[in-house]
């Protein structure tokens, strides 16, 4: 029963990091696909009415949303469970994310 729960505790540690980047990097690549979109609609509206299709804003979202789950895998190697003691000397298990390696630096650069 305990190594399910460690088990959980370390899952969420990953995966909450993971959704959160996933979320942010999706939410600014879709607002950057729907300033485009005004673009062509304001600027080239002659072009709009052929480039701005249903069926092309679907595969642009999909596509997105792709590269934002694909850009954020990262984070899944660089986070971890570690025991941490507090203040009053208790020990409780913390999520971190670590930066150790070059790799983990060049990533967490933009941020």
């Amino acid at each position: 029963m305990l190594k399910n729960f460690q088990f959980s505790i370390s899952f969420r540690c990953k995966t909450v990091p993971f959704v959160e980047l996933v979320v942010a990097h999706g939410s600014v690549l879709t607002i950057l696909a729907i300033s485009f979109e005004r673009y062509y609609a304001i600027c080239k509206p002659l072009k709009a009415n052929y480039k701005c299709t249903n069926r092309r804003a679907i595969i642009t979202i999909c596509s997105l949303w792709t590269v934002a789950i694909i850009a954020t895998i990262p984070i899944l190697f660089g986070t971890e469970l570690v025991d941490a003691i507090y203040v009053d000397g208790s020990i409780v298990s913390a999520c971190i994310t670590k930066a150790n390696t070059t790799w983990q630096r060049l990533y967490f650069i933009p941020y």
